[in-house]
């Protein structure tokens, strides 16, 4: 029995459960002997101390139980209890100090995918500290969690699957806790956000994939403007299915359907967009169907700001926008790489002012003169970053909100 640890005999056990090296506790029980991680998975207690009738093993910290033959609960919030194997040699009983699931990472995998259909915060965040002391890569962590979301959620991408690719991007400059907890974070509110939903089921492309890159991003354009989301799905993967059709063509194809409208659903349409496709870094090349098409069912009713009255009062923003774009359209732009044409911090600071017209000729004329619009881009982000350090804490939340999708949405401008 090299590497086994004695437990003494079967009479031992009779007066009570004992307790061994390497945590764990062995039970007589209906003439049978059991040996189990003597932790609560809950949250720890010792089990040895709980209860042991009709093969139910309740701990009395939160009357989780568990089968004390297999280590499976009855409570799902609780996670199941690891269970070792036991042998009989001249009366003495042997426990194997390994638990009898030897295939740990496939283990814990599948608790991370249970912890997330049923939106159990404990059982996601065990399963993350297993993944990791297994060694597993945190990003094939974060992977599980994307593959899950775009699939499990019928209304699509959404705020949680945002959060948890933020916090993929973040992790390499994070210590090992902070990585769990990034982790946990993302993985959280992407179950949160499933929670209750149904599957989602990806639609066929068009039979025939020759229709020209041109030709489909004409349709999907056509099918978003008019909301007609299962024709858009169908033109989407028929553009991801051709050959040659990489991602930055895709990208550029949906992006000019998230902006033929302004600010939709508050800038969360593109900042959406802008994540998705950072997340396809994460996931196998046979889910980036999935996570794409998770992108068409927030333009079902979106809301598009040339609609709302607070874009046309008490300042009209729309006509000089669309006036601005008309100027832009009839005389070119000479997309630079540099920064000539454009004064940074006069640029800034209209940005960060409160005359919305002069900051629209200026965007304009910066344009018209050769500024690079990556550089112009880059200074509107970092203005509205500036304003979220300058907003007063006694704003009401509903106004952070407005401030922080400002950021998100001039963010994802620049990474487009």
């Amino acid at each position: 029995m090299n590497g086994w640890i004695q437990a003494g005999t079967v009479d031992d056990l009779r007066e009570g459960p004992k307790l061994i090296k390497g945590g764990i506790v062995v039970f007589y029980h209906e003439d049978e002997v059991h040996a189990l991680d003597n932790r609560c998975p809950h949250l720890g207690f010792p089990l040895h101390m709980g209860s042991l009738c009709n093969g139910i093993l309740t701990c009395h910290w939160h009357h989780a139980r568990f089968d004390v033959c297999s280590g499976g609960t009855l409570d799902p919030w609780a996670d199941d209890v690891p269970v070792h194997d036991i042998t009989v040699q001249d009366g003495l009983i042997w426990v194997n100090p390994k638990s009898r699931n030897s295939n740990q990472v496939q283990l814990y995998k599948d608790r991370l995918l249970s912890g997330l259909e049923q939106n159990i915060g404990l059982v996601i965040a065990k399963a993350i500290v297993g993944l990791m002391e297994a060694g597993v890569p945190d990003t094939e962590i974060a992977a599980i969690g994307i593959e899950f979301g775009v699939k499990q959620r019928r209304q699509g991408w959404g705020s949680g699957l945002t959060i948890l690719t933020a916090m993929a991007n973040v992790l390499p400059k994070l210590d090992k806790q902070g990585r769990i907890l990034a982790l946990f974070q993302g993985l959280l509110h992407t179950a949160r956000e499933s929670a209750g939903s149904g599957t989602r089921f990806l639609l066929d492309p068009l039979p025939d994939a020759g229709v020209s890159e041109e030709r489909l991003t004409g349709w999907y354009r056509d099918c978003i403007e008019v909301r007609d989301t299962r024709g858009a799905e169908r033109v989407l993967l028929t553009a991801v299915q051709a050959a040659g059709t990489g991602k930055k063509r895709l990208f550029s194809m949906m992006s000019m359907a998230a902006t033929d409208h302004f600010y939709i659903n508050g800038g969360h349409t593109l900042d959406f967009h802008n994540k998705a496709f950072e997340s396809l870094k994460y996931v196998g090349h046979e889910q980036h169907q999935y996570v794409l098409a998770s992108l068409v069912p927030m333009f079902g009713n979106a809301s598009r700001s040339e609609e709302l009255h607070s874009w046309q009062s008490p300042v009209n923003l729309v006509q000089p926008i669309k006036e601005a774009f008309e100027e832009l359209s009839r005389k070119g732009v000479s997309t630079g790489s540099g920064g000539n044409g454009i004064d940074d911090e006069a640029l800034l600071q209209a940005l960060l002012g409160d005359d919305p017209l002069r900051t629209v000729h200026m965007l304009k004329d910066a344009l018209l003169g050769g500024a690079s619009p990556v550089r112009i881009s880059q200074i509107a982000a970092l203005a509205a970053a500036e304003r979220i350090v300058r907003f007063h804490m006694h704003n009401d939340f509903g106004d952070w909100i407005s401030v922080l999708h400002t950021f998100t949405h001039a963010h994802a401008v620049h990474e487009g």
